[in-house]
């Protein structure tokens, strides 16, 4: 009887180590998912930030050459001689 009652005691106790061990599993790829996740929102970010400089660099640019009179073109070429665009 003793016996009977030790191995369905560790049985009950392995199944319960099992459903552990497969929940662990499950989290741990949900963590590995909203890393993933997280990781590609901030790279769409960034280059959404990256755009939005480089579209504001331009307007400035236009702004400055339309009040100067002066192509585009050159006030560009001059302000990455200077590396005053990054």
């Amino acid at each position: 009887m003793l016996g009977r009652r030790l191995q369905r005691r560790a049985d009950e106790t392995r199944s319960v180590c099992e459903r552990l061990e497969s929940s662990l599993t499950v989290a741990k790829a949900r963590a590995a998912a909203s890393r993933e996740h997280a990781k590609t929102a901030h790279e769409k970010a960034a280059l959404a930030a990256e755009r939005y400089r480089a579209q504001c660099h331009f307007l400035m640019a236009e702004k400055i050459a339309a009040d100067q009179e002066r192509p585009i073109e050159d006030l560009i070429e001059r302000a990455l001689r200077r590396k005053v665009i990054a």
